[in-house]
């Protein structure tokens, strides 16, 4: 009977781990092993970030302080979180916040403004 439930126990565990292999998220698809490319996904990102909010302050947001803030936020506590060390999905959600506004304020100036 012993050896029924310790062999029950290691299929279950034995299936959990090989649906666990099989799920990736979608970071995981884009950036493969994010945790372990920190230092080159850093450095990436941060270069990216920071020139694309460049860009977009030089379009036209140095006229107002509101566009200014929009983009300084998201890059600065994303950088906060580079130099924390945090964890590197939350680098990578703040990453991409920093890049939509980017974009969306330099499309602004670019078409509309």
């Amino acid at each position: 009977m012993e050896t029924t439930t310790v062999n029950k126990a290691a299929s279950i565990t034995k299936k959990a781990s090989e649906r666990k292999e099989k799920t990736e998220n979608g970071l995981t698809l884009l950036f493969g092993n994010y945790e372990f490319n920190r230092f080159g996904l850093s450095a990436m990102m941060l270069l990216i970030m920071v020139c694309a909010a460049g860009i977009a302050v030089g379009l036209g947001a140095m006229t107002s302080t509101f566009e200014i803030a929009l983009l300084v936020f998201p890059t600065v506590i994303t950088l906060s979180f580079i130099i924390g060390v945090a964890p590197m999905k939350l680098i990578i959600y703040g990453f991409t916040t920093s890049i939509a506004m980017s974009i969306m304020v330099s499309l602004y100036h670019v078409f509309i403004a």
